[in-house]
């Protein structure tokens, strides 16, 4: 909890990358391995990536499908595509000439290896129903947000959900965006604009991250003050 909460206030600054690097070196601090944090952060990306996008397909297709035809450009998959191959040679340039990368290469697949299928569909069953827990809570903050600025109230909770899940992925997946800071306003505003009004949208976005940012600070406080006072309690 110590290493995710620290960690996660990198996210803002220098991006979401640095998040998972912090929490590496973390991790070293207290005994436990970068190879088994790498691999956990790993599957932290892929079961938050794939529960967001099922979500998003399910709730909010023609939203989802309408706002990647309309408003992402071919040339961006081009981009994505170099990007790729660009990270695959870096990665096999590194495996081929570090020691250190090759040996943590081959620990990361050996902990693929070991992983048992039947503990893996349980584990995917826990992250999928917490992911989605996460998301609908907060597209209902979002929703109650909207609902007291804007005063409309002939829209389903479940649009501004929809939104809020389509907006939190194509930030996340965004690179360079810190937190996806600008990406998913800008996402919401177009997605919710026609049932609440453009300006109505971005002044809730614009709260709604204070609202988030505020609490990971608070979260990050929080827990320092515990273990300060945890730990005052035990030399006493």
């Amino acid at each position: 909890m110590g290493i995710y909460l620290k960690a996660n206030l990198c996210k803002y600054l220098p991006g979401n990358v640095m998040q998972y690097v912090t929490r590496n070196l973390y991790a070293s601090k207290i005994g436990i391995s970068q190879t088994k944090m790498v691999f956990g952060s790993f599957l932290e990306i892929f079961f938050v990536t794939v529960t967001s996008l099922v979500l998003s397909l399910a709730l909010s297709r023609e939203l989802f499908l309408n706002l990647v035809q309309e408003y992402v450009p071919v040339t961006l998959y081009a981009i994505i595509v170099c990007a790729f191959l660009v990270a695959i040679c870096v990665s096999f340039f590194l495996f081929k000439k570090s020691k250190r990368v090759n040996k943590l290469f081959n620990q990361v697949i050996l902990q693929f290896k070991e992983v048992n299928l039947i503990q893996f569909c349980k584990l995917a069953g826990k992250m999928f129903l917490i992911v989605a827990y996460n998301h609908i809570l907060l597209g209902i903050m979002l929703f109650l947000l909207l609902r007291q600025v804007s005063s409309v109230t002939d829209v389903s909770v479940l649009t501004v959900i929809s939104a809020y899940i389509v907006a939190w992925l194509v930030g996340f997946i965004t690179p360079g965006a810190p937190g996806g800071i600008g990406v998913k306003e800008v996402i919401l505003s177009i997605l919710l604009m026609d049932s609440f009004g453009r300006e109505y949208v971005l002044v809730c976005a614009l709260l709604f991250r204070l609202v988030t940012v505020l609490a990971d600070v608070f979260s990050f406080l929080f827990f320092m003050v515990y273990i300060k006072v945890k730990g005052n309690l035990v030399k006493r």
